[in-house]
């Protein structure tokens, strides 16, 4: 399941990283997001 969970967080946050509400996500560019995101 982990396995499963972890494609789910990788596609939601592709999805809606960029458009969901957070300065965060919005401050920090997509390679450094990918970086955190493993």
């Amino acid at each position: 399941m982990g396995e499963g969970n972890g494609s789910n967080v990788t596609r939601r946050y592709l999805i809606l990283g960029p458009f969901a509400p957070g300065e965060n996500h919005h401050r920090l560019p997509l390679s450094m997001a990918t970086d955190q995101t493993r």
